[in-house]
């Protein structure tokens, strides 16, 4: 952006299960130009998973119909779970499983 500030972020923290791809935000004028794509194949490579041999778990806002897409566009599949974060705006996250082009 012009003058600077945060245009798109991640992380992903390693579990026994496997890693979890944490916190992927883009900025609401960055949208739909491939930051968040360019961002969980970062994660794949960071976290090991571009071998497809490791999957990296994501869990996703059940509003968020655009990043469900992107997750299915990159070859995650949903797995039917879900989750409940009993916060202020009653979240309810989807399960999206994939990586290293799987």
């Amino acid at each position: 952006p012009e003058g600077g500030g945060l245009v798109a972020c991640a992380g992903w923290r390693p579990y026994p299960t496997g890693p979890e791809l944490k916190s992927l935000y883009v900025a609401a004028d960055f949208r739909r130009q491939g930051w968040g794509s360019r961002l969980v194949r970062f994660i794949e490579r960071r976290a090991g998973c571009e071998s497809g041999q490791q999957k990296l778990r994501a869990w996703s806002d059940s509003r968020f119909a655009d990043s469900h897409q992107m997750y299915e566009r990159l070859g995650y599949r949903r797995t039917g779970a879900t989750r409940e974060l009993h916060d202020q705006s009653a979240t309810v996250e989807f399960e999206f499983v994939g990586g290293g082009g799987s």
